[in-house]
């Protein structure tokens, strides 16, 4: 019964993650961050984020169209979350892994 509340607490803080800016307080207040919790938190900033630039610069075509889009993707992450789907951002693992990539060499470089 406890790994079955701890479970289901777990999912709806990684669910709560794709809500805009309450990803916020639980990187802030959590003390033992997971690997699986921390993606969560990635994926909820790398949407908001995503919507914000497309939003800035496309505002005047169809702001709308990318409200809506934004409500569903955030909706549908938020319920495969929630209910233990696996949730998998190939575009942003992939951005990830190049940057830190880059980082390294950049470090490696100073280093010589």
């Amino acid at each position: 019964m406890t790994d079955e509340n701890n479970t289901k607490r777990d999912n709806l803080k990684y669910a709560m993650c794709y809500i805009p800016f309450v990803w916020i307080v639980f990187f802030l207040t959590e003390k033992n961050i997971s690997e699986e919790f921390n993606k969560h938190i990635k994926y909820g900033i790398f949407l908001l984020i995503s919507y914000m630039i497309l939003f800035f610069f496309l505002w005047w075509l169809f702001w709308w169209l990318l409200w809506l889009f934004y409500i569903w993707l955030s909706w549908y992450l938020w319920y495969k979350a929630y209910n233990w789907d696996k949730i998998e951002l190939e575009v942003f693992d992939t951005f990830e892994d190049s940057v830190k990539n880059k980082i390294e060499e950049n470090k490696k470089n100073e280093k010589k």
